[in-house]
C-alpha cells in the first residue's frame, strides 16, 4: 500500500541532509513533491513523499536516529488516526 508522509520544510531539508546519499532513504526523500496551500493571509508550503510501507518504516527508523522532529510526521502516516 503507497503511503504519503506530509512534512514541513524546515523538517524535510534537515532530514535528506543528515542521510547519506547512498542510502535508500535518501533516494526515498529526494522522490519529493513540494505543494503550497493558502489561507486567507499565510501559505503553507508541505513536501510531500509517496512510498510504501516498507520504505516508510525505514524512513521512521531513520528520523528516529537522524532527525527526530520528522519522525512525527512519518508516524502519522503509518498509523493513520491514532492519537500522537
Amino acid at each position: 500500500m503507497k503511503l504519503v508522509i506530509a512534512m514541513r520544510p524546515e523538517h524535510y531539508y534537515p532530514f535528506l541532509s543528515a542521510c547519506e546519499i547512498s542510502s535508500t532513504e535518501y533516494t526515498t526523500l529526494k522522490k519529493a513533491i513540494g505543494t503550497s496551500s493558502w489561507n486567507d493571509v499565510l501559505e503553507r508550503r508541505t513536501i510531500q513523499i509517496v512510498c510504501d510501507e516498507n520504505e516508510a518504516a525505514r524512513l521512521f527508523d531513520a528520523a528516529q536516529r537522524l532527525y527526530p522532529e520528522a519522525a512525527q510526521a512519518i508516524k502519522k502516516a503509518i498509523y493513520p488516526g491514532r492519537p500522537r
